[in-house]
């Protein structure tokens, strides 16, 4: 297993109801380097947010408690009181690109998470993160 330096030592918070689709994406980012969180619904994603430092989130959008856009809303929201942004990458298997990006996601996978894909979407973030060129907005599926 090869290590980007790039993302050595990167925490992602997964944000995701079922128990497979955790472990596929525990998998995924562990097979890529990087630090795994996972939490079960929204409130609990909010939660380790604001107590956390993540350098990206996969987010669930059909989720108990609290949905994925609902959680990506109100982390934006108190984003921009702080103006630290953290990149939201939507996870869902229904084609509900439009609705995600407008939430404030910036990103959207399709399910499953394949590896190749998912790579490539927090390589972008964080070499956008690296030159610090602002918000972006990607599909990638």
């Amino acid at each position: 297993m090869m290590i980007d330096p790039l993302h050595d030592r990167r925490h992602i918070l997964v944000a995701e109801d079922s128990p497979i689709n955790q472990q596929l994406a525990i998998g995924l980012l562990q097979q890529h380097g990087y630090s795994v969180t996972v939490v079960n619904n929204g409130r609990e994603a909010l939660g380790a947010w604001r107590t956390g430092r993540f350098d990206a989130i996969l987010m669930d959008i059909d989720m108990p408690e609290m949905d994925g856009l609902s959680t990506a809303r109100c982390i934006r929201e108190s984003e921009a009181d702080h103006g630290n942004r953290v990149p939201i990458v939507a996870v869902t298997s229904n084609d509900n690109a439009d609705e995600c990006l407008s939430a404030g996601m910036d990103a959207y996978l399709a399910k499953p998470l394949r590896s190749d894909p998912l790579r490539h979407a927090l390589a972008e973030f964080f070499s956008w993160n690296k030159c610090d060129e602002g918000s972006k907005t990607a599909r990638f599926s």
